[in-house]
C-alpha cells in the first residue's frame, strides 16, 4: 500500500517539475532570442560599411555618414604614412571655427569642420589642411592629430586650422561626414561605432482585477499538466486513505469459537453416580 501510494505522489511530482522546466525553457529560449537579435543588431551596427571597429578605434571606409561614441570625449585622427598614397576628407560637427575657410573647407553648410590629409609624392610630405606640409622624414609611423579651436599642432611648430568638435555631453557622440576616401585610410582613436539602444517591444501592462500575470507567461498546457497533477495527487491520497481504513476494519475484527464443536470432558466419578 505504501509503495503505491509512493508511486502516485512521484508521479505527480514530476509532473509539476516537468511543467515548471517547460516554463523555464520557454523562458530562457525568448531571452537567448532577444539577446540574440540584440547581439546581431550591435554587430551589424560594428561593422558599418562606412567604418569598421578595430580595437579601441574606428577604420573609416568610404565614404557617407557616421555616428561614432568618443570614450575619451576627445576627437583623434590617425593618419601613416606608409598607407597614405591618396587623398581624404571628414567632417565633423563643429562648435566654432566656422567662418574660418581654411577650417571649414569643403563641409561648408554642413556646420562642420573639416579634416583634410593628401599624400604630395613631389615634395614627399603629407598635406594636412590647405598649407601644412609634413615631410615623411620627420617621423616615423602615423601621425595622430587632436581636433580643437583653432590650430591643430601635428608635429611641433607644424599646424593647420580646425575647429572645437560638437560632442553630445550625455553619450559622446559625434557626427561625421566621409567627403572623400581615396588610398588614405583615416583612423578615429579611442572611438567606437555608436549603436542606439533598441526599444523595448514589450506591452505596457493593462490594469486587470484579476491577475493575468500567470497565465501571460505560463502556456496553457503547463497549467493543464498542473491540474492533472494536482487531481491525480487527490486521487493518490483518497485511494491511499481507503486503503488504511479497510486495513483498520480487518485488524478489528476478532475469531470467534463455536460452543457446538467443544466437547465436554468428565470425570470418571461423575459417570459412576449418574450410573
Amino acid at each position: 500500500m505504501n509503495c503505491c501510494c509512493f508511486k502516485i505522489f512521484f508521479a505527480a511530482f514530476l509532473l509539476l517539475n516537468s511543467a515548471n522546466f517547460q516554463e523555464n525553457f520557454s523562458n530562457n529560449a525568448k531571452q537567448l532570442l532577444d539577446g540574440k537579435i540584440h547581439k546581431e543588431l550591435a554587430d551589424e551596427m560594428l561593422s558599418d560599411d562606412i567604418g569598421i571597429q578595430q580595437g579601441n578605434d574606428v577604420k573609416l571606409m568610404k565614404p557617407g555618414s557616421i555616428n561614432l561614441t568618443l570614450t575619451l570625449n576627445k576627437l583623434e585622427f590617425e593618419v601613416c604614412k606608409r598607407d597614405c598614397i591618396g587623398e581624404s576628407k571628414v567632417c565633423y560637427e563643429s562648435l566654432n571655427g566656422l567662418s574660418d575657410t581654411n577650417a571649414v573647407g569643403s563641409c561648408s553648410g554642413l556646420s562642420s569642420c573639416e579634416f583634410k590629409v593628401k599624400n604630395d609624392e613631389e615634395d614627399n610630405t603629407l598635406l594636412f589642411g590647405e598649407i601644412t606640409h609634413v615631410r615623411k622624414s620627420l617621423f616615423f609611423g602615423c601621425l595622430t592629430s587632436t581636433m580643437k579651436y583653432p590650430l591643430v599642432e601635428v608635429l611641433k611648430n607644424l599646424e593647420f586650422e580646425s575647429c572645437d568638435p560638437k560632442v553630445n555631453p550625455a553619450d559622446k557622440m559625434i557626427k561625421l561626414q566621409v567627403i572623400h576616401l581615396s588610398s588614405c585610410p583615416i583612423i578615429v582613436k579611442n572611438a567606437k561605432i555608436h549603436v542606439p539602444e533598441v526599444a523595448s517591444t514589450k506591452p505596457p501592462p493593462t490594469p486587470n482585477p484579476i491577475d493575468s500575470s500567470l497565465t501571460a507567461s505560463f502556456p496553457w498546457w503547463g497549467i493543464l499538466i498542473i491540474v492533472f497533477a494536482f487531481v491525480l495527487a487527490g486521487i493518490g491520497i483518497a485511494y491511499c486513505l481507503f486503503k488504511k481504513r479497510q486495513a483498520s476494519k480487518h485488524a478489528n475484527i476478532k475469531p470467534t469459537v463455536s460452543n457446538t464443536n467443544v466437547a465436554t470432558l468428565e470425570s470418571p466419578s461423575k459417570r459412576k453416580k449418574e450410573s
